[in-house]
């Protein structure tokens, strides 16, 4: 089975070894340019063709370098996107880890629409799915959107969640023979969390509070042969 995290800290990593191939290709290139501009300068004696020349090729050096500096910030800013995100799905791991009774949790399970964060199989409370979210700010809900500081998120939370809930539910359905209820949260592990009620069915919540969200589910009476097949539903974990 996956680790919390896994998949992001692989993209994190992926974006890192980026951004140092364009901090060695700004070093290559310096070098290759100057290289170059004392050879082809070499043979040059006319101290006007010279200027020209040294004056183009110092335009061109900057526009490269240029870009490969506002290639290496964006690369940057992205790798810190994924280490961010890793570091909160490895956290929100060691806490669904550790919840009262018997659960076993899965992560960074692959879906038709990406990849869900954890999956808990509880003997009592049935299936849970947990999306981590490691955003700052604080969250709240305009009709069944959620806001960050009042403004969109890069992608729509709600959707993404109840997409791989339904994944998963058609999954279970098929591979192991149970219609079941989904339970679907989305959880921020840095965000001020002001969203009191569900939204189209998803709860939102602080990552301090996941015990109590947990011990407040209703047990479910479809929970124990869940339970009991649990290794057919381990093949999510991959």
């Amino acid at each position: 089975m996956k680790s919390a995290g896994q998949s992001t800290r692989k993209m994190q990593e992926r974006y890192y070894q980026r951004r140092m191939l364009t901090a060695v290709s700004v070093l290559a290139g310096g070098s290759l340019f100057f290289l170059i501009l004392r050879i082809f300068l070499g043979g040059i004696h006319k101290p006007v063709i010279y200027a020209g020349l040294v004056i183009v090729l110092l335009l061109v050096l900057k526009t490269v370098m240029s870009f490969l500096e506002k290639s290496g910030k964006k690369t940057k800013s992205i790798e810190g996107k994924f280490r961010r995100g890793a570091i909160a799905e490895e956290s929100m791991g060691e806490l669904l880890d550790k919840l009262p009774g018997d659960n076993l949790a899965l992560h960074d399970v692959s879906s038709r629409f990406g990849n869900i964060d954890h999956i808990i199989i509880s003997r009592t409370k049935g299936i849970i799915l947990v999306e981590t979210k490691s955003h700052h700010g604080t969250i709240t809900a305009e009709g069944s959107n959620l806001l960050i500081d009042g403004r969109q998120p890069e992608k729509d939370f709600i959707r993404q969640t109840l997409s791989n809930c339904y994944w998963l539910k058609e999954w279970i359905k098929t591979n192991a023979g149970l219609d079941v209820w989904i339970n679907c949260a989305i959880v921020f592990t840095n965000g001020f969390v002001t969203v009191r009620d569900k939204i189209k069915g998803v709860s939102v919540i602080n990552a301090k509070f996941i015990s109590t969200y947990y011990e407040r589910l209703p047990d479910n009476k479809m929970a124990a042969l869940l339970w009991d097949g649990r290794e057919k539903l381990q093949g999510l974990g991959g």
